[in-house]
């Protein structure tokens, strides 16, 4: 692929406050914006207003048109905002520009659980990180080429430090096996194996036991629960994530 050509003015990014009514989204941007993940954002704009820069062409032929950021423009404007901050880019090729438009739009980086696991899931819920699955989710999921070549090719499923996980979670991982291998078995019909200790309480749960000023009480104590209750994953139908 032909590498990228720009002039001098591009080796030093420099943020400016442009006025929205002057930029003008690309005309053949293929990032979809949902209602849900829009809404989201305006939410992040609300609380911390706009703290990541959109692209913009500089190029005199292709002036104030957006590269990357065509949601946050959109959020922006909706919110009424009449400046938004800018980083402004020279690239005359057009060519070039749609490259660096699909990058911007792939290059967007994946979570690592292990990690996310710390925070709890009201927190997430709270910033659009969803504790459960919509039919559309789900849908969504099935489609993405890569995760239905990796799901539908694999024969065992290895969960370890099963005990971290909720039942929410191991519920959700259940049905997205299913909706993308189309097979209405448990999890799809692949053999599963969990490692991990089954009684141990779940720290990232604390707040599910607890009484909250909001919710009372929502569920048992741990030690209100039946032996039963205590398992990381309670296999019961329909699954909660549905």
């Amino acid at each position: 692929m032909q590498k990228l050509k720009t002039d001098e003015s591009n080796t030093r990014l420099n943020i400016i406050y442009v006025p929205i009514r002057e930029l003008k989204p690309s005309e053949y941007n293929p990032r979809k914006i949902s209602k849900e993940s829009l809404e989201q954002l305006k939410e992040s704009m609300r609380r911390f207003q706009v703290v990541d820069p959109i692209i913009v062409n500089a190029a005199p032929n292709r002036r104030n048109i957006v590269i990357g950021g065509h949601m946050r423009l959109r959020g922006a404007k909706e919110l009424g905002f009449k400046e938004i901050p800018v980083v402004y880019v020279k690239i005359s090729d057009i060519k070039q520009e749609q490259e660096l438009n699909i990058r911007l739009n792939r290059n967007t980086g994946e979570w690592d659980f292990s990690l996310l696991t710390n925070f709890s899931e009201e927190f997430l819920g709270g910033i659009g990180v969803r504790p459960k699955l919509t039919k559309y989710d789900l849908d969504h999921i099935a489609s993405n080429k890569r995760v239905y070549g990796r799901v539908n090719n694999a024969r065992v499923l290895i969960i370890d430090e099963v005990s971290m996980l909720s039942e929410r979670t191991l519920g959700m991982v259940e049905a997205v096996c299913r909706a993308v291998r189309q097979n209405q078995n448990p999890f799809g019909g692949l053999q599963v194996i969990f490692v991990g200790d089954f009684f141990q309480l779940p720290p990232i749960e604390k707040h599910e036991y607890e009484e909250s000023p909001r919710t009372h009480r929502t569920q048992k104590t741990f030690l209100e629960q039946s032996d039963s209750d205590r398992f990381a994953f309670a296999s019961r139908h329909p699954h909660p994530s549905i």
